[in-house]
């Protein structure tokens, strides 16, 4: 019996071995291969957020709210998709007196703006920060990368 039981975890650990490549590649027949952000990229976002909050804790700003990036036409891609989710995970920790939260009621609404250039090789990133309730721009930044995902 014990055996049996044996055998039979091998066979299935080796089945979920065999299977799981398989089934994690595609859904609906498209590749489902996660990309990333080089390091030195992640690098670099990690700057611009710990810069971006201390200019807002300077203006006495507590809470904020990242919109998602999008391209210059107001469309969110893969590449703005990524940068945003690095920036705003970033600014989450870069400084105690700041609180980043979803949805309505920040004191500031950070945008951001995703542009490629040179054939996509190159890459310029915009970012704003503006005061919730009057519209003024309470800082910005701007960034250039190569190649913003792998």
């Amino acid at each position: 019996m014990i055996r049996y039981r044996v055998y039979f975890t091998y066979t299935v650990a080796v089945l979920i071995l065999i299977l799981l490549p398989a089934l994690s590649s595609s859904t609906n027949g498209k590749s489902t291969k996660a990309k990333f952000l080089p390091a030195k990229h992640t690098q670099k976002i990690k700057q611009i957020a710990g810069f971006i909050a201390n200019e807002l804790t300077v203006k006495n700003i507590k809470t904020a709210t990242v919109k998602p990036f999008s391209d210059f036409k107001g469309k969110q891609t893969e590449e703005s998709k990524l940068m945003t989710k690095e920036f705003s995970s970033h600014l989450s920790s870069a400084h105690k007196n700041l609180t980043v939260i979803t949805g309505d009621g920040a004191d500031a609404v950070i945008t951001g703006i995703l542009m490629p250039f040179k054939g996509k090789q190159k890459w310029r990133l915009q970012i704003k920060a503006v005061r919730a309730d009057t519209g003024e721009i309470i800082t910005s930044y701007m960034g250039y990368f190569k190649e913003p995902t792998k």
